[in-house]
């Protein structure tokens, strides 16, 4: 069910292919106190952990809440700095097609533009 892992450099599709998933299976709501919801969010917070490679896992530790191993990790991967923003909005201005075909070139446009949209 789960293809990808998350490391540095997949934030965007991870978190599309995990909210995917808990949209199908969990609503967006708070979580109550109950004995049931508890036990719904520590299967949650499982199902994020098993979806980490070792170093993303690192962000987590600690987490008592899947809401809270989430937001930790928007937080680490999410963060981008002013350099690297404008390093992309500087390679968005200035790519060029070349010799590379349509397709591959209008790939690499929107990987720019999803990392800027992260940031």
């Amino acid at each position: 069910m789960v293809t990808l892992h998350l490391k540095d450099d997949n934030l965007l599709k991870w978190q599309y292919q995990i909210e995917s998933i808990l949209e199908e299976r969990v609503t967006f709501e708070v979580i109550g106190a109950s004995k049931e919801g508890l036990r719904a969010d520590k299967e949650l917070l499982s199902f994020l952990i098993a979806t980490l490679l070792d170093n993303a896992i690192e962000y987590d530790i600690g987490s008592k809440t899947a809401c809270d191993a989430w937001l930790s990790l928007s937080n680490r991967y999410a963060t981008m700095s002013r350099a690297l923003i404008n390093r992309l909005q500087i390679e968005l201005q200035t790519t060029k097609k070349g010799g590379d075909l349509i397709n591959k070139f209008l790939m690499h446009l929107k990987h720019i533009k999803d990392q800027l949209s992260i940031a």
